[in-house]
């Protein structure tokens, strides 16, 4: 090591590599900044994605309150046991899993194939409400029992694409989360 005299200072350098010594620091200093950065954007990331899952179960959860309360209603109706209180609950359900807003506190996610089914299924359910219609003014319940099946297939079918998306959410995690590991391990 050595120095030189500039002008009222001394200038310190390193006679082996050319004075490379403080562009190395810096160069260092700079990945741990970004390594740093990017920790917090993937720890962040990682703490949604962990929050949406759960959310996802919520979904789960009640869309299979709509099957079976569903089912439920149209096994009362054929029974001449009217509960305008459950198609009402059942309403509210389908409305919030449709515009996230309500009590329930349920989100929408942004898959695609979710969205279709549960459009479907919220028109499946209008559909045997207008069967419940006919059976309570006296109509046949063979069409109702067939619709409220169809209903219940694109309940499955909701929840199927619901548990997808979700299981594709945790793939993502996952993948933060080694991202996350590497970066760790390189710092």
């Amino acid at each position: 090591f050595g120095h030189k005299k500039y002008g009222s200072g001394k200038v310190w350098y390193n006679d082996r590599n050319n004075g490379r010594v403080g562009g190395m620091k810096k160069f260092a200093k700079f990945w741990i900044l970004v390594l740093c950065i990017m920790l917090v954007v993937i720890s962040l990331s990682a703490v949604k994605l962990v929050s949406d899952i759960g959310n996802y179960g919520r979904l789960i959860n009640y869309v299979g309150i709509v099957r079976g309360a569903s089912q439920r209603e149209v096994k009362l109706e054929t029974n001449h046991m009217p509960s305008d209180e459950l198609i009402e609950y059942i309403d509210g359900i389908l409305a919030e899993l449709e515009t996230g807003k309500g009590r329930y506190g349920l989100v929408i996610p942004q898959d695609t194939a979710y969205r279709k089914y549960l459009s479907a299924l919220s028109g499946q359910w209008n559909i045997v409400k207008d069967e419940i219609g006919n059976v309570r003014n006296g109509g046949n319940t063979a069409a109702l029992i067939d619709e409220s099946e169809e209903l219940f297939q694109i309940a499955n079918d909701t929840v199927f694409a619901i548990e997808d998306y979700s299981g594709r959410q945790t793939a993502d995690l996952s993948g933060l989360i080694l991202v996350l590991t590497i970066a760790c391990i390189a710092a």
